[in-house]
């Protein structure tokens, strides 16, 4: 939800629209990852493209990650929003990169 103009709205909304008892689930990127992790499985990720797909690749991956929150800041989001006492982070890899976190929002 970095690109939303509005997170707590939008994530406030989500939370009018979903069923009680039930949970919806956002996949983020973050920016405080292991960078080290991160251009290992990047360089592992992008080994079999050519030059000109894996220069242009990381460039805007790492673009785009600076936008990104920390965990600790979609943290203080998620306690702005309806869903502030029922929410879990967890940080996890998709596609070999760690730069991820899953929001688990439940509606009581």
């Amino acid at each position: 939800f970095y690109n939303w103009d509005k997170p707590i709205e939008g994530l406030n909304e989500t939370y009018r629209i979903l069923k009680p008892g039930r949970t919806a689930y956002i996949f983020e990127t973050h920016r405080d990852f292991n960078s080290d992790l991160f251009s290992y499985a990047l360089r592992m990720n992008l080994k079999e493209y050519n030059f000109l797909r894996r220069i242009t690749s990381k460039y805007f991956l790492k673009r785009q990650l600076k936008m990104t929150y920390t965990v600790k800041e979609i943290d203080d989001i998620l306690k702005l929003t309806d869903f502030g006492k029922s929410y879990n982070i967890a940080q996890i890899t998709l596609g070999n990169l760690p730069i991820y976190v899953r929001l688990e929002l439940r509606k009581q």
